[in-house]
């Protein structure tokens, strides 16, 4: 899916099992990817942009939002950020999910289970290269992003949020759901005002740009 908002070109990349969105945001030669799945599309839509430098943002610490970290370090220069407690978290395969991920499929068929398993890593790890408490705010290229610790779905959550405009909640906001695997989950109000939201799972919400959302 390719969306054209504010100016900027999103590619939303789908992970095929569980509808977990990754982002790319183009930035002249480089790129923007929030949450970077395992799923090989999105090592096909970075290797058509050519990136000097990847920017990789990560909204919290688990397994599907994390698991192509390690792939797109093996093939581009790329800086990992997140929150301090994210960053702990993704260095252990009990903490960031892996070791238990593929219990979401049990009650799927068993062609789709052992092709799953051809694909997930339980002992998978990665790492940071920057981290910060509380609020980051940092400039890449002309883009101002904001990263803001929230206390929502998982310990190291964040929101966020590019040129004041655009928000990214991972699993803080799962479009009408506020509540979810029995954790507070933000307010669903607080993103239905001037504000272009793409959540972790599930579609956007971008009543301002509607009539350009193209799919692909």
């Amino acid at each position: 899916m390719n969306y054209f908002c504010n100016g900027l070109h999103i590619v939303c990349i789908k992970e095929q099992h569980i509808d977990q969105n990754c982002y790319l945001i183009c930035c002249g030669a480089d790129a923007v990817v929030i949450d970077p799945s395992y799923e090989p599309r999105i090592l096909e839509a970075l290797e058509q942009i050519a990136p000097q430098e990847i920017l990789i943002l990560l909204t919290h610490e688990h397994y599907d939002h994390i698991a192509g970290v390690n792939q797109l370090r093996q093939r581009w220069n790329c800086r990992v950020v997140c929150s301090q407690i994210c960053s702990g978290l993704i260095r252990s395969p009990k903490t960031n999910k892996a070791r238990f991920y593929d219990r979401l499929f049990i009650f799927r068929p068993i062609e789709e289970r052992r092709r799953i398993h051809k694909i997930i890593d339980p002992q998978y790890v990665c790492y940071a290269d920057q981290t910060f408490q509380n609020r980051l705010v940092l400039k890449f290229h002309e883009l101002e992003i904001h990263m803001q610790t929230v206390d929502v779905h998982s310990p190291g959550s964040v929101v966020i949020t590019i040129d004041h405009s655009l928000t990214f909640t991972g699993d803080g906001w799962l479009g009408d759901v506020i509540e979810h695997a029995g954790r507070k989950i933000l307010p669903d109000a607080q993103y239905r005002v001037n504000r272009i939201v793409f959540p972790g799972h599930g579609l956007p919400m971008i009543p301002e740009c509607n009539e350009e959302k193209n799919e692909s």
